[in-house]
């Protein structure tokens, strides 16, 4: 959910896809692979591309604001 705040805070949500977790490290490799391309990035997520996005929509960098903002691969939030 995207929120405005009355204070001028910016407040976005993330919608990403797929992330590789332990959860999912777990599955047999064909599973994986299954899965990953069912996604846009033909891959699962690293929890470490989640987070550039996070901080980059945190930043000062970032005119996003009040937004639900999907996370498909590197670099895809601008």
């Amino acid at each position: 959910m995207a929120v405005e705040n009355r204070r001028g805070y910016k407040i976005n949500a993330i919608e990403p896809g797929l992330v590789e977790t332990r959860f999912i490290a777990e599955e047999p490799l064909r599973v994986r692979d299954s899965i990953g391309k069912m996604t846009e990035s033909e891959r699962p997520l690293t929890e470490e591309e989640v987070g550039e996005e996070i901080a980059f929509l945190a930043s000062t960098q970032s005119e996003k604001h009040g937004q639900v903002v999907p996370i498909l691969g590197p670099r895809t939030v601008s």
